[in-house]
């Protein structure tokens, strides 16, 4: 197996399961900085990813079409992690598959192919998150999200990536080189030129999950962008109950875009080494390879604490889980309400993350928590 050929192997299938990465012969203090560098992202995007499911269906106040989405996501995530990350960390230590066989032909097939697959099913959510918020937003009296058409949604997220994931399903094979297995793609099973294919089928597969979705979702926040932060406040309406509004939203909105950054410099740097390896003959160091697929293993961490900085919704509610309830009491504070019309009456109305009027508490000696979003007058 030459140099270029594992390049181009390790760059296409996002897995690094071809021993490009580290050094066969033992294992150097740089790869166990690696190593415990892997371990560490690898717990964090299990433990925040795990938080997130169990927040959003805990939560009343999160039970939202985009916090559920979230929720896609965060399981993709967790996906990727667990298929994804074992064989990257066998892989800096220079080793390829650890058995070969049906069963190193299984792992090959299963974890390539779901690098891609797990990476569409994100994109898409992403996209659904995008439209969901430009008609909640732009159009509000078209905002039909029930529940059937959400699953529908994420029924249809999942067959499509599976349906991306088929093509490699097919091609990928193990190979045997110097008394280890490598994956390794042939393409002659379903085309006569394989090196063809195979850059057709990674230009394809450039486009269609990550060209147009992003271009469609820059578009979409540009249009929401402009909506709540340069269109003038409506008249005839409750200025301070509108703003409140619109400061959620502009918080959600800022998270989510701030979550599309991320995945765009997690995912670029490797999908630019792909057609790198694919496209010209430079040669590509190590070290390079390890970022680009260190970084997209980063990425699934990354994503809890983005939702955990923007959502003080979100925050709550996982502070509010054992054990961190006992590590941050929060201090609760009483508002008597004042019924009539006397100088001291105070509405207390509670707005979601979504922007969503939750209603006014009008009990006597009602306890709140000081995060609660007050609103008096």
């Amino acid at each position: 197996m030459n140099s270029s050929l594992d390049q181009k192997n390790s760059s296409v299938s996002g897995t690094a399961m071809n021993g490009s990465l580290g050094v066969h012969g033992g294992t150097t203090t740089e790869d166990v900085f690696k190593l415990v560098a892997c371990a560490l992202v690898g717990v964090l995007s299990l433990v925040g990813n795990i938080l997130v499911v169990v927040v959003v269906f805990k939560a009343l106040r999160l039970k939202t079409a985009t916090f559920y989405l979230l929720v896609n996501m965060s399981v993709s995530d967790l996906l990727f992690t667990c298929i994804s990350m074992p064989p990257f960390m066998v892989n800096i230590t220079g080793r390829g598959l650890l058995v070969g066989g049906s069963a190193g032909l299984a792992a090959c097939k299963i974890v390539n192919s779901s690098a891609f697959g797990l990476m569409a099913s994100s994109v898409l959510t992403m996209t659904a998150i995008a439209f969901d918020r430009y008609i909640a937003i732009i159009k509000p009296m078209n905002h039909i999200m029930t529940g059937k058409l959400l699953k529908a949604i994420v029924l249809g997220i999942w067959i499509v990536s599976i349906a991306i994931m088929i093509p490699l399903i097919i091609v990928l094979t193990v190979d045997n080189y110097k008394d280890d297995f490598y994956c390794d793609e042939n393409w002659k099973e379903i085309a006569s030129n394989s090196v063809f294919a195979s850059k057709v089928y990674t230009v394809m597969l450039f486009i269609i999950i990550y060209i147009i979705p992003f271009t469609t979702m820059t578009v979409l926040y540009s249009i929401i962008g402009q909506k709540l932060w340069f269109k003038k406040a409506v008249r005839n309406v409750n200025r301070e109950q509108q703003r409140l509004v619109v400061c959620q939203r502009r918080r959600i909105v800022c998270m989510l875009v701030v979550v599309l950054v991320a995945f765009v410099c997690c995912w670029l740097p490797l999908q630019i080494v792909t057609f790198m390896a694919y496209f010209s003959d430079t040669h590509i160091p190590r070290p390079l390879y390890f970022t680009g697929e260190f970084l997209v293993r980063a990425n699934g961490a990354l994503n809890p604490l983005v939702y955990f900085t923007f959502s003080k919704t979100f925050k709550r509610e996982v502070l509010s889980l054992k054990p961190f309830s006992y590590c941050f009491k929060r201090k609760q504070f009483t508002v008597t309400m004042m019924i009539g019309n006397s100088p001291g009456m105070r509405s207390l109305r509670f707005i979601d993350d979504d922007g969503r009027d939750k209603g006014v508490e009008s009990k006597n000696g009602v306890t709140l928590s000081r995060n609660v979003p007050v609103m008096g007058k």
